[in-house]
């Protein structure tokens, strides 16, 4: 284990420690040890993050190391987050032993709320406050289930179990606990779309990075997301920046192109036409796929609409 971590420190992302954070391993069964191997790397530079196993899926005690106190107090006096990779406990949750792989991967989340339904209702974060976990590559959309499930919970039960009664597990989450998007930047950002002169096969470019597998998933969670903006201005500010705004922006590059080539009249906005687009696709999908009626949108209409709109005055831009 000294020698992976040496190499992974070292070698692995000794080239460029700025850019790549080592993550190191760490004897989880037993938590002297692990205070002595976190404090060894973490020495050895600072960005090291130790990695954290479910220690039931090892046959380890359940409450060694993190809800040990030596070892929690070493992460918060080095100011180290936990990291805590869905997939090194074991197999997910509940995963039957006859069936494919893919069903173990697309399961793989439950470890990650099981992980933080454990610690948002054990004494670790009132008893360190300002240590932090990251659930390393746990996705998020099972986020907001859990959540509201460990309120429900506390709020009904707390008063017959040892846990602490005041604080809200939301609230532990909201300041301790730190999501991982898998996809993020794949879901909001839109490919970059040449210049082919012609708006509609620009439009239907568009469409088509829309309807990939999980795009529409991710856009509701940064729609559920920008509802929660102002209980988390400075995380909504850096995902617009680092990831809505530069979608969005090919969008509107698109719209910027099309008036350039007097498509649209010369007090057409690009931007709001960009905006527009991207909505009617959102309300698109929501109503086609939410629907018992039946009811549906086909994308090409959609392009339709928009490419008719350049029909309806005389374009005049430039």
């Amino acid at each position: 284990m000294r020698a992976y971590n040496d190499y992974v420190i070292d070698d692995w992302c000794g080239y460029n420690p700025d850019r790549q954070i080592p993550l190191v391993m760490l004897p989880f069964c037993d938590v002297e040890a692990s205070v002595a191997e976190l404090k060894r790397t973490v020495e050895k530079g600072p960005a090291v993050s130790p990695s954290w196993r479910r220690p039931t899926g090892w046959d380890c005690p359940r409450t060694t190391p993190i809800t040990g106190t030596r070892f929690s107090r070493q992460h918060r006096k080095m100011e180290v987050p936990l990291s805590m990779h869905f997939g090194s406990g074991g197999d997910a949750l509940g995963y039957p032993q006859d069936a494919n792989f893919c069903v173990s991967i697309a399961m793989m989340g439950m470890n990650s709320m099981a992980s933080v339904i454990d610690l948002i209702l054990s004494p670790v974060f009132h008893k360190f406050p300002g240590l932090k976990a990251v659930m390393a590559e746990g996705g998020i959309g099972w986020i907001p289930y859990a959540i509201e499930r460990a309120d429900y919970t506390w709020e009904r039960h707390r008063w017959y179990n040892d846990v602490n009664r005041e604080v809200r597990p939301s609230e532990i989450f909201a300041r301790n606990i730190y999501g991982c998007f898998i996809c993020l930047a794949s879901i909001a950002a839109w490919p970059e779309v040449a210049d082919l002169g012609e708006l509609r096969q620009e439009l239907n470019i568009l469409v088509g990075a829309f309807h990939r597998p999980g795009t529409w998933s991710g856009l509701q969670v940064l729609f559920t997301f920008a509802g929660q903006a102002a209980r988390h201005p400075e995380l909504y500010a850096l995902v617009q920046q680092k990831v809505i705004l530069p979608g969005i922006g090919r969008v509107v590059a698109t719209f910027e192109r099309a008036c350039a080539r007097r498509v649209f009249a010369s007090d057409t906005d690009p931007k709001a036409l960009a905006a527009a687009f991207v909505g009617t696709l959102a309300v698109a999908e929501q109503l086609s796929d939410g629907a018992a009626d039946g009811f549906g949108i086909d994308p090409g209409k959609v392009v339709d609409t928009f490419v008719g709109l350049s029909g309806t005055r005389p374009p005049s831009c430039g």
